[in-house]
């Protein structure tokens, strides 16, 4: 199949890729990151881009007026690469991010996390092995086992890789050697060997998959608190802003490969630099939890969600077992296992079910209400006793779905507005008091307030067409 070179635009990256693809899917293959909030599906009309030179194919649409596509603008969703092409993203179409903070504190400062017991998955032992004489002739194996058994272990496995270095490890040190153990209801097993006494390093990660942030806590194993922190914008943004977009971009070819590959590596990212910071060696990170919404665990995995978002609205996996970071892409000790938090239903995601956890709403014998509103809203109603949820979609609300101009709440959007009563002149105010880059969900819910208060909209929402102001016009068939 022909191949085409693209390149973008500010930054001169250059992609190859076969000639009838999108440039939507040349700029994700880039790492070029295009405002594409639907996911590609051409009815958001976000992600604008120029054609400076080359051959393209581009279908009709009503987001582009005559003067743009007199100008080169195209959607880059809608437009096929059919030969080379020099092509520039505009300002308004790159992914607009805010500000993400990283770091516990400038002392570098811990974070106790308190009213929990401590019970790490995995655990290190310090043992003392009894060296083998021709009386007490048993294995290597046979002879750790023994010793873990009087530490409480009595079930032990291990997997190929850790039998292969074990004898080496006994006898470095003359039998004494650190074990670290996971141990759940069903299973004890033996993740990692080190010689010597090393059981005063022991870390472990929680990871929040956010639809729009991603958070990596690093966690000392040893007294439960809190390392070091770093975060960043999940970069499947640039595939839809909402779940939905994203599961309609996974069903695309390769689609589910890159939004699994977007989330990976910007989570090993994390863990490198967390791990680089504190001077903390890869192998010393033996445990991970993760939280997210039922949707982005699929991703998180590479399992088709495409089933959530279909009647009946059936996950692959609500409660998925243990398994191994190195089978998943996780760059950490290549035996440790992955937890994540378990979903209650398509909708009713592992980030809920761990606020419920961490705030012990199920303990609590009065009714109460948990609220996690981000890109999806949910909330659990309930006590000890009993509890129900529901969900939404409540970050496009927030961050102008569905609005011509809509964007976050960034630098340059149009946060409060405020309507003359005698002009109708309406009075802005923008975050960071910058040029009006759009308007985001604080100004959409002031702006429809004012039109209500000032008399320029009814209570059905439409507009009063015999107010005397030049400030009500016709635009496009629209008032």
């Amino acid at each position: 199949m022909e191949e085409c070179t693209i390149t973008f635009l500010p930054g001169n990256k250059t992609i190859r890729l076969p000639r009838g693809s999108t440039i939507l899917k040349a700029a994700n293959l880039a790492g070029v990151q295009i405002n594409a909030i639907c996911g590609g599906e051409g009815i958001c009309g976000r992600c604008k881009v120029i054609i400076e030179s080359g051959e393209c194919t581009s279908a009709d649409t009503p987001f582009l007026t005559k003067e743009e596509v007199e100008m080169g603008y195209c959607l880059a969703c809608l437009t096929l690469v059919e030969g080379d092409m020099l092509i520039r993203i505009p300002v308004e179409t790159k992914v607009v991010k805010g500000k993400i903070l990283t770091g516990i504190s400038e002392n570098n400062e811990t974070i106790e996390v308190g009213g929990f017991e401590l019970t790490p998955r995995t655990k290190k032992l310090f043992l003392e092995l009894e060296p083998p004489t021709l009386n007490d002739n048993i294995s290597d194996f046979d002879r750790l086992n023994r010793e873990l058994k009087k530490n409480n272990f009595p079930n032990s496995t291990c997997n190929l890789p850790i039998l292969k270095k074990l004898g080496n490890v006994i006898r470095k040190k003359s039998g004494k050697i650190t074990v670290t153990i996971l141990e759940t209801d069903c299973v004890q097993e033996i993740i990692d060997l080190e010689p010597g006494h090393s059981t005063k390093r022991h870390f472990g990660l929680a990871i929040d998959i956010g639809t729009t942030s991603i958070v990596v806590y690093l966690v000392d194993l040893l007294n439960g608190k809190i390392v070091d922190v770093a975060s960043d914008y999940n970069p499947q943004i640039q595939c839809g802003a909402d779940i939905i977009s994203r599961i309609i971009f996974s069903m695309q070819k390769d689609g589910l490969d890159t939004l699994h590959n977007l989330v990976i590596k910007t989570i090993n990212d994390l863990i490198i630099k967390l791990l680089k910071t504190r001077n903390i060696s890869q192998k010393l990170v033996d445990s991970m939890v993760v939280a997210g919404n039922t949707t982005m665990t699929h991703l998180f995995l590479g399992l088709d969600p495409r089933h959530i978002r279909e009647e009946p609205y059936i996950p692959m996996v609500t409660h998925v077992p243990l398994l191994k970071a190195k089978d998943i892409g996780i760059s950490i000790n290549k035996n440790a296992y992955v937890y994540c938090i378990p979903s209650v239903s398509s909708y009713i995601g592992g980030d809920i079910t761990s606020g419920v956890l961490a705030s012990q709403l199920y303990k609590k014998k009065e009714l109460t209400m948990f609220i996690d509103i981000g890109t999806n809203g949910e909330i659990i109603l309930g006590n000890s006793e009993w509890m129900v949820g529901a969900s939404c979609s409540a970050g496009p609300a927030f961050e102008g779905g569905g609005i011509k101009f809509g964007m976050r709440a960034v630098d340059g959007a149009i946060e409060g507005i405020v309507i003359n009563p005698d002009t109708h002149d309406p009075i802005y105010s923008t975050i960071g008091g910058l040029k009006p880059k759009g308007i985001c969900g604080s100004g959409i819910i002031d702006a429809v307030a004012e039109l209500f208060i000032k008399g320029v909209i009814n209570q059905k929402g439409k507009i009063q067409k015999d107010i005397k102001t030049n400030r009500i016009r016709e635009n496009d068939g629209h008032m």
